[in-house]
């Protein structure tokens, strides 16, 4: 198993809507599932966020399970409450439910989700509504820069670059796929397929900026009663 962590910041524009920065991307290769659990709640303290959406599907259900449950971190010494899901997935169980933080969005995607997943990814990337972070070549120029680190001092660059430039890596991998990324249409509806190219960055991609899609819902909502007649997005 493949997995993705991604860290956004939605900053509320004066349309009322998002502008969406993906701040931080972290993979795991074949990680015990319980470790990943801790790690997104790591995650989700150190970068003090609001919500967490999940692939609770399939491989993500055993994960989904974890953190369903309080936990134990070993090499911070503390341990974390359950979080649970803030909309209705009928799998969970309402007694464990009762014990969670309502912060978690139970993502179980098909043909319809994904299609309309696409469909709003390929809109704010048109519409230039969503930033990633830097290319690696980019930000270590950045880096040098920043953390004053001149050419022939090879030690401290290679510690900035085994420390800082994780994440800009992972843009490069991200920005790979997203060029790689094969789909077709099925029945009128996007559909990402199996091809070579890996796409784990980019479901993670898709997931985050769904959630983001879902909040600015759920604020029109509140703007006009309840009702969600007609709803577009602009940038």
């Amino acid at each position: 198993d493949n997995s993705i962590y991604m860290c956004w910041r939605l900053i509320p524009n004066k349309y009322g809507l998002y502008d969406r920065q993906v701040c931080c991307i972290e993979s795991y290769n074949g990680k015990e599932q319980e470790s990943q659990a801790i790690r997104i709640k790591e995650l989700f303290e150190d970068f003090d966020a609001d919500y967490i959406i999940i692939d609770s599907n399939g491989a993500g259900s055993g994960v989904w399970s974890y953190i369903q449950k309080k936990n134990y971190d070993v090499d911070r010494g503390k341990e974390y409450d359950a979080y649970t899901c803030f909309n209705d997935d009928n799998t969970v169980d309402k007694e464990l439910a009762s014990q969670g933080i309502p912060i978690v969005y139970s993502m179980k995607a098909y043909a319809k989700e994904n299609h309309q997943m696409i469909q709003s990814l390929m809109n704010v990337f048109i519409t230039k509504g969503i930033q990633l972070p830097l290319p690696s070549i980019d930000a270590k120029e950045m880096l040098y820069e920043k953390e004053n680190i001149k050419k022939n001092e090879i030690t401290k660059r290679m510690k900035m670059e085994g420390e800082l430039m994780a994440p800009y890596i992972q843009t490069d991998i991200l920005i790979t796929e997203l060029i790689n990324i094969e789909h077709e249409i099925r029945e009128g509806m996007y559909k990402i397929v199996n091809g070579r190219a890996r796409k784990d960055r980019v479901s993670a991609l898709l997931y985050g900026n769904f959630l983001c899609d879902y909040f600015e819902k759920e604020n029109y909502k509140k703007l006009n009663n309840g009702s969600v007649d007609f709803f577009m997005l602009f940038n």
